[in-house]
């Protein structure tokens, strides 16, 4: 015989984390025209894990990288890959699998669902390609990952 009336609360925490295994990647030698990307592993694509306790989606956006091309072009892609053993680790039909141009304004969910069990990683591929336009010099981007409750 007890008294019910009371009332209880149950918390249940969610964690987003999220690890960049890797923070940069460097393309050299490249002249106007010419391309390369980061599938061949030459340089390494961003490697990102999963270390929170929740399915988790994460959005890309990014900085210009080129002077001639202020907004999202196929001069500068991106595309979501498995991590080599870690197959199924995220949704392939919902996430960016095939080459998407970065993302200057707003942001686009790359990785839909990216798992926190044992397979809980994915690769980001990068690709640029040298504007026939731009100038000589060092290029850089600033390309931001946000991790958001998958629902």
């Amino acid at each position: 015989y007890g008294d019910w009336s009371n009332e209880f609360t149950l918390n249940i925490s969610a964690v987003v984390s999220m690890n960049l295994l890797n923070d940069v990647v460097s393309f050299s030698g490249l002249t106007i025209g010419s391309s390369n990307d980061t599938t061949t592993n030459n340089p390494a694509p961003f490697k990102i894990e999963n270390n929170g306790t929740v399915m988790t989606n994460i959005s890309i956006n990014s900085t210009q990288l080129w002077n001639t091309q202020p907004a999202a072009s196929s001069y500068f892609q991106f595309k979501i890959n498995n991590v080599t053993g870690e197959e199924g680790a995220f949704s392939w039909p919902s996430s960016l699998t095939s080459w998407y141009n970065f993302p200057m304004t707003g942001s686009v969910v790359a990785i839909d669902r990216l798992n926190y069990s044992s397979k809980n990683k994915a690769l980001i591929d990068v690709r640029v390609q040298y504007p026939p336009n731009e100038g000589p010099g060092v290029k850089s981007s600033n390309i931001v990952f946000i991790g958001e409750l998958a629902e």
